[in-house]
């Protein structure tokens, strides 16, 4: 199915571990992208985002360039502020639309 099944895995791998930056930036991607799919199939709680908040920062955290480790903690600050305010799919829609 792959080309090289070992570059696969070793990917795989790498992002699992979350080392390198950009294993790390990916998986703060992956919580973001989880609790964007929860809020606009209306399952989000703000629970939710209280739940990734530790683990998105954890991973920031630990990224080694600054401007990226600084700029993903912005976001991250922002994103959660942001996401706390919505009850669900029709308030993160009104708010798209108001921008």
């Amino acid at each position: 199915m792959f080309v090289n099944e070992g570059d696969m895995l070793a990917l795989s791998n790498e992002r699992q571990d979350c080392s390198s930056d950009e294993a790390r930036i990916a998986k703060v991607a992956d919580y973001v992208e989880l609790t964007h799919y929860k809020l606009f199939t209306n399952a989000i709680r703000r629970q939710d985002v209280e739940f990734a908040m530790p683990r998105l920062l954890e991973r920031a955290n630990g990224i080694k360039d600054a401007i990226a480790r600084r700029e993903l903690e912005k976001f991250i600050a922002e994103w959660a502020e942001r996401m706390e305010s919505y009850d669900g799919f029709f308030d993160a829609s009104m708010d798209a639309l108001a921008a």
